[in-house]
């Protein structure tokens, strides 16, 4: 880090550890039962999310997880 900036690789890491970890929250979070997959769909704050593989998977699970008990 220079004069309180951080390089562009340094961002990136940043960028991709924060994104981890809201991802790991966001597991958690339908593990424990949340279920509002609508939301998660159209919640800009999620945007960074959206592209990710893992994003997606739990979009189905949280969908599978709502069918089954409806």
């Amino acid at each position: 880090m220079r004069g309180g900036r951080l390089s562009e690789a340094e961002q990136d890491a940043l960028a991709g550890s924060l994104a981890d970890r809201g991802m790991a929250e966001l597991t958690r979070a339908i593990d424990e039962g949340y279920r509002n997959a609508g939301l998660l769909r159209k919640d800009a704050d999620l945007d960074p999310l959206r592209r990710r593989g893992d994003f997606q998977a739990l979009l189905d699970r949280a969908d599978a997880a709502m069918a089954k008990e409806e």
